[in-house]
């Protein structure tokens, strides 16, 4: 029986491959590759490409939650992925948001005849347990998609294709099943950082200078990555004359700057410090006077990983009990190919015939160390959050997962509950109905747009997001 879409009601009746039908929940290179190798081995896979962000709408790209660097080295990637890439002179793969969504299209099953792996354009809000033990998915319009044996949430840190909040959220629903692996990733700790999206003037920067430069000894600019001019720059609005330009502090320079969330912080003169940085490297001081803010200057609290498990130890999160998993290049480096690494590793480990519990302790896990070659966000090495907070080995903007290490019992948790107020949540349930219902009855408010508009602008959105 194929999949039925009636809004408000369960979908129930998939089609299921040997072990039962699994979802995957984040489009990530992490995620591809772990729902590619199961679709390959008969399993049937859905997979959803973002859940649901409390503090900001998936539908509206930003430029550090959808971050990608220019370019990752190709040489370790695998043939299927390097097909699907651009390949420079330098044997680098050249990030596209569309990658990760063409990955899915080989996924079939040994015939070909039917497509395992499929892509769905819900969103999920929440994870609701059966009296079976099985998983639903709650997308953002009230139906309940399932069911699903087991639920795989996926996050990488470059290329970010899905959010780290909507995964923290979606766990959180899933208390108290979900505290074992709660509690075993309160141990992947990353680092907060200062960035800035700066437009510069044309022929301000030259183009001799490489698309991503790694800045040692200067703690207002660890890195600069330069925006393809072939990209949509994340959502961005340049003016398209010039070109744009990520530039990231050090953690040191953040926490010096602001050294917690709810901190004031001078924006504008952080964003000038990154600038002069910029301009001292490159030696082109004259750029100071030609250059504009795309955005204001943003604190990311989740720049880059600052640890990741111990060699030698498998690359992700599995609760059999439970059911649920996770996986992303935050267990084996930074990286595409650290996050198809963990993927596929989380995959040989759901097809075997009884999956086993693997959770990765205190012990399992390390802080990165840097090594030659890193570029980008990889370059973030050290013990320094970039926060003022314990430096005891646990991510503390997971207020919940920390208690969970700790030893505490929880049966809910809603560490994102201050920025529910924002309205996202209504914002993305317009947009999903805006999708969903073609013939519904125009609005009586003669300013609104006709319906039929609404629906090709939420359709450019979620095309925005999918490439």
């Amino acid at each position: 029986m194929g999949i039925t879409t009636t809004l408000g009601t369960p979908v129930v009746g998939m089609t299921t491959g040997a072990g039962g039908n699994i979802a995957v929940i984040g489009g990530t290179a992490s995620g591809i590759a772990l729902a590619r190798m199961l679709g390959a081995h008969g399993r049937s896979v859905d997979v959803f490409a973002s859940g649901f962000d409390p503090a900001r709408s998936v539908h509206a790209a930003h430029p550090l939650c959808e971050y990608a660097p220019p370019h990752v080295h190709a040489a370790d990637a695998p043939e299927w992925l390097r097909r699907r890439g651009v390949i420079d002179q330098d044997g680098r793969l050249r990030c596209a948001p569309s990658l990760v969504a063409a990955m899915a299209a080989e996924s079939r099953d040994p015939t070909g005849r039917q497509t395992l792996v499929r892509s769905r354009t819900e969103q999920p809000i929440a994870l609701v347990r059966s009296t079976t033990n099985s998983w639903f998915v709650r997308d953002v319009l009230g139906a309940e998609l399932g069911p699903y044996t087991t639920v795989v949430m996926t996050h990488d840190a470059a290329l970010r294709t899905a959010r780290k909040a909507a995964a923290k959220a979606l766990l959180e629903s899933a208390l108290p099943h979900s505290g074992p692996i709660m509690a075993s990733l309160a141990r992947a700790v990353s680092a907060s950082a200062v960035a800035a999206i700066v437009e510069f003037a044309p022929g301000a920067v030259p183009r001799t200078v490489s698309d991503a430069l790694v800045i040692d000894g200067v703690p207002e600019l660890r890195l600069a990555s330069r925006h393809p001019d072939d990209a949509s720059n994340r959502g961005l609005r340049t003016r398209r004359t010039g070109e744009a330009w990520t530039l990231v502090s050090t953690p040191a320079f953040a926490r010096h700057v602001r050294s917690s969330p709810g901190g004031k912080w001078d924006k504008a003169a952080a964003a000038k410090s990154l600038v002069q940085a910029f301009a001292a490297h490159v030696g082109k001081t004259d750029a100071m006077s030609h250059w504009r803010l795309v955005v204001p200057c943003f604190l990311w609290q989740g720049a880059a990983p600052l640890t990741r498990v111990v060699p030698g130890t498998p690359p992700f999160a599995l609760d059999a009990e439970s059911g649920l998993g996770f996986c992303g290049d935050i267990f084996a480096g930074v990286g595409i190919v650290a996050g198809i690494r963990s993927g596929e590793a989380i995959a040989t480990a759901l097809l075997t015939q009884v999956p086993t519990t693997h959770l990765p302790g205190a012990r399992a896990w390390e802080f990165r160390p840097e090594a030659d070659g890193d570029e980008d966000i990889a370059c973030i090495t050290g013990l320094d959050t970039g926060r003022a907070e314990p430096q005891d080995g646990l991510d503390h903007t997971w207020p919940a997962a920390v208690k969970l290490a700790h030893g505490a019992k929880l049966d809910n948790a809603d560490s994102l509950a201050k920025y529910r107020r924002r309205g996202v949540e209504d914002h993305d349930r317009k947009v999903a109905l805006a999708m969903a219902e073609p013939t519904a009855e125009p609005r009586d408010d003669a300013r609104a747009p006709p319906r039929r508009a609404r629906r090709r602008s939420a359709r450019k959105k979620l095309d925005i997001l999918m490439r």
